[in-house]
């Protein structure tokens, strides 16, 4: 059996997940804390990874089949759900595995969160 990665905006979940923080520190866009959310050791880039832009930037996590990554989007992506580009499966296990030593677990602790959020939104 054959499995292609998949590509376009179909590769992430409906939703950015809850919180993203700005870059000029300010709070999350909602009030629900989100313990798979960014963290101060997302990397914050300089351009935004979905559509090249340089304003407005903010650190978000986007839900993938293969679990959550971080990405540096700015504010118009995040309100219209335009998510940056993963090329493949492998990439996006890179920058989950990337996203899991930012918040400082392992990949299963955050497959228990996402089970737990599954559950309790279900």
């Amino acid at each position: 059996m054959t499995t292609s990665a998949p590509q376009g905006p179909h590769w992430f979940a409906d939703r950015t997940r809850a919180q993203a923080a700005d870059n000029r520190g300010g709070g999350p866009m909602t009030a629900a804390p989100d313990p798979l959310g960014p963290t101060v050791g997302c990397s914050h880039g300089s351009r935004c990874e979905a559509c090249g832009g340089g304003q407005r930037l903010a650190v978000a996590t986007y839900q993938t089949p293969v679990g959550v990554l971080c990405a540096t989007v700015c504010w118009p992506c995040v309100a219209v759900g335009n998510p940056p580009p993963v090329r493949s499966w492998g990439q996006a296990c890179e920058r989950v595995g990337a996203h899991c030593q930012h918040l400082g677990i392992d990949l299963d602790q955050m497959g228990a969160l996402l089970a737990e959020h599954r559950e309790g939104s279900g």
